[in-house]
């Protein structure tokens, strides 16, 4: 029996939904007789640890089937936590601080990612010469439930983002 709910085999990431698998199951997750079974990974582990055995085609997640250790009350509330994650979100801003070998002394804003690239404040440290590693803050909105991001899924996001921009 197929656990794999159609909501999630229609996400946008699939690589946020093993991420999601991978904190609420366990890790590392596992291969085992890779070589025949190439498509099928494990999680925590392979063998008698194996909660849930995950199937993928290329990389998206197809099935999601009982291991020897699968708890099915268990399997609820993983599930239920993992669609609070992914499906019960509000987008907040994520703040960093970067450098750039230019001064910014203006700002930017990408039109469908939303990141933005703003100059440091008045009051931060900046450095005398032309030729320095100049501070910038950069934003970007972060999917976020009550769960909250991960810092994973928040890095991963972020750098997706600015590779879009």
């Amino acid at each position: 029996m197929n656990l794999l709910p159609k909501k999630w085999a229609n996400i946008d990431d699939p690589h946020e939904l093993r991420l999601l698998l991978d904190k609420h199951i366990g890790g590392p997750g596992q291969y085992d007789g890779r070589s025949k079974n190439p498509d099928k990974f494990y999680l925590p582990l392979a063998g008698s640890a194996c909660r849930i055995a995950l199937t993928f085609q290329g990389k998206r997640i197809v099935a999601i089937d009982r291991g020897v250790s699968f708890d099915l009350a268990d399997w609820r509330r993983v599930r239920q936590q993992i669609d609070k994650s992914l499906f019960d979100v509000s987008l907040k801003v994520g703040r960093d601080y970067s450098f750039s070998s230019f001064r910014v002394s203006g700002s930017w804003r990408g039109r469908r990612s939303g990141v933005q690239i703003l100059p440091p404040p008045d009051n931060a440290p900046s450095a005398p010469y032309e030729m320095a590693e100049h501070p910038f803050i950069l934003e970007f909105p972060i999917r976020a439930s009550d769960f909250g991001p991960s810092p994973i899924i928040a890095a991963f996001e972020s750098t997706a983002i600015l590779r879009f921009s």
